[in-house]
């Protein structure tokens, strides 16, 4: 698994901003049908591990699609049953390292004004999701976000 970056281009010109994020087409994203099963294959591509009989099982309430994590031989009380490799994990430290000068310094002012300051891990986790939803199937994540109801 490799971490997918945001793609920017960097421009020379001066008026311009320092980056211009570039858009996708991404009604793939919209649709309502969920991926689950991709979103599986990708998981297992980028190194998860399933122990104890894991595994996603659908059924359909009131006609509608529903998924859920089930397991076969139950597991003893603790015990682990999937391993997610460390760089699968959205973190909002790694995140904002990532975004390390991206982010126009105004954005932590407003946060501050309004007595949000505790609210910046997760600033920086929707804006990372808002980042790759925008990239449509060409993010990293696409897999993971096509699963979504």
């Amino acid at each position: 698994f490799t971490n997918p970056k945001h793609n920017v281009k960097t421009s020379s010109s001066p008026s311009s901003s320092k980056t211009e994020l570039y858009s996708t087409s991404y009604p793939s994203l919209l649709s309502t049908e969920r991926e689950v099963l991709g979103f599986q294959d990708w998981a297992v591509q980028c190194g998860v591990q399933a122990k104890n009989g894991f595994y996603l099982a659908q059924d359909f309430v009131d006609g509608n699609e529903d998924w859920f994590v089930a397991t076969s031989d139950g597991g003893a009380q603790g015990s682990r049953i999937l391993a997610i490799p460390a760089e699968m994990i959205l973190s909002s430290a790694v995140i904002a390292q990532e975004f390390d000068g991206y982010i126009n310094p105004i954005s932590y002012d407003i946060l501050q004004q309004k007595g949000y300051t505790h609210l910046i891990p997760q600033f920086y986790l929707f804006l990372k999701l808002c980042m790759e939803y925008e990239q449509g199937e060409n993010s990293g994540y696409y897999p993971w976000m096509a699963s979504f109801p």
